[in-house]
């Protein structure tokens, strides 16, 4: 077996179906909605708690003069309890952007030929944005190698940008002349490996 075949069969990379992708949106997504809604209530139910504490505390406290003291002795309470929900919800959506960002990179990385499979991954990475918008819902955007918006549409961006603009690495493209090439060698065709064009090269170098 050749070294470029065993090469090949090493990096067989992990694919993602569409239905798979679909169902970890939709899973980041309700899980998302869940925490902000937890949050929500948590938040809802401790001003309760803390207006009724403050109330019979004030009462107690007004023949004292304490009552600024005992004020902000509440807000403080209050405010550390809120930070420490907002750490916990903070991290569990930072790990599902990344979860939700790495299954794009996995899907159109295999589409790359193996000698680019490294680069594709560059590639991707640095042109997927994922993030959560005001509404707590994961949005994807998917940008050109310019940095602008391309399309909110996965396959639209790859099909009519990716493809077009690094033909060379993407498995399955015709190049007709450009980045694969063949030459004679004692009569037989010797296809030469697929070189990243200067192009190509440039984008990488800036990521």
């Amino acid at each position: 077996m050749s070294d470029e075949n065993q090469e090949q069969e090493q990096e067989a990379p992990k694919t993602y179906t569409q239905a798979e992708v679909d169902a970890l949106t939709t899973g980041l997504k309700s899980k998302n909605d869940e925490l902000l809604g937890e949050k929500k209530e948590a938040t809802r139910l401790a001003g309760e708690r803390a207006e009724s504490k403050r109330l019979a505390e004030e009462e107690s406290a007004r023949s004292t003069g304490k009552i600024q003291e005992l004020e902000e002795s509440l807000t403080n309470n209050f405010n550390e309890k809120l930070s420490v929900k907002d750490e916990m919800i903070n991290k569990l959506v930072s790990g599902q952007v990344k979860s939700a960002k790495t299954a794009i990179v996995e899907e159109f990385k295999a589409k790359f030929m193996p000698e680019h499979k490294l680069a594709g991954e560059m590639l991707i990475n640095s042109m997927v944005d994922v993030s959560v918008n005001d509404s707590g819902e994961i949005s994807v955007q998917f940008k050109s190698n310019t940095g602008e918006v391309f399309s909110t549409d996965k396959n639209t961006w790859f099909n009519d940008h990716v493809s077009k603009q690094f033909p060379e690495m993407i498995q399955g493209i015709d190049m007709q002349g450009g980045g694969a090439t063949e030459k004679k060698n004692n009569g037989g065709a010797v296809s030469d490996k697929t070189k990243t064009s200067s192009k190509t090269n440039g984008y990488l170098a800036t990521i």
